[in-house]
């Protein structure tokens, strides 16, 4: 997964490949080229993809798809989870090892101790711990910044789910929200340092989930939706 995600792949498209059982590059062709039926693909791994690492049965999966829009077989999810550990054959390893821990987590990097648990939640905490430890770490350099450093000017407004939105000065809004990414950037890198770290910055006078990082010719951040 970690050579996959270095090799500017989508990890999402890729197990979707699997799933029609097509190459990677044929299939980010029909993603291009709006196939409906490649989209569908695409969004059952992005729920495999979210959810089996926390090593749900099959059953439990399907009820888990229902969030997603997805009315999934427990057969059907039986055949995906087989699509999924061929797309990430560590990931048996990766169980093997909760086992072995028996239920009690230990967190890489910051120390924290988890006790007495279970084993779906154990999966997950190892992976989504770490993202977690990393992000609120990345989101207390920002803040910092705002307060006492380059980003002087600019306001923290939320932290919403692995996104920091900020109130910033309009005139130098883009060079504010580069370098708020920068931050962001360097200090996941702690965390993760054999994963390449990506951002993504857009400027919006209104909050919208839907925003989209637009730039000039001079690769300036300019006000979507304006």
């Amino acid at each position: 997964m970690a050579d996959a995600i270095n090799a500017g792949k989508d990890l999402h498209l890729d197990l979707a490949a699997q799933i029609k059982g097509i190459p990677y590059e044929a299939a980010a062709e029909l993603l291009t080229a709006g196939d409906r039926e490649l989209k569908e693909a695409r969004q059952i791994a992005k729920c495999g993809n979210f959810g089996l690492p926390g090593g749900m049965s099959a059953a439990t999966f399907s009820k888990f798809a229902k969030g997603y829009g997805l009315a999934l077989t427990p057969q059907f999810c039986d055949q995906l989870k087989g699509h999924w550990l061929t797309a990430w054959p560590e990931m048996r390893d990766y169980f093997k090892l909760i086992d072995h821990e028996g239920g009690e987590v230990h967190q890489i990097r910051s120390a924290r101790m988890r006790g007495v648990t279970p084993f779906c939640a154990a999966c997950n905490s190892y992976f989504q711990g770490l993202a977690a430890d990393g992000a609120k770490h990345a989101v207390f350099e920002v803040v910092r910044a705002c307060y006492v450093g380059a980003l002087q000017g600019a306001f923290p407004v939320a932290f919403i789910h692995d996104e920091i939105l900020a109130e910033v000065p309009e005139d130098k809004a883009g060079w504010y929200a580069d370098e708020m990414a920068r931050i962001m950037r360097e200090t996941m890198r702690l965390w993760c340092p054999d994963i390449e770290i990506k951002t993504d910055t857009a400027l919006m006078l209104r909050w919208s989930k839907g925003a989209e990082s637009i730039r000039d010719k001079n690769n300036n951040l300019q006000i979507w939706g304006n």
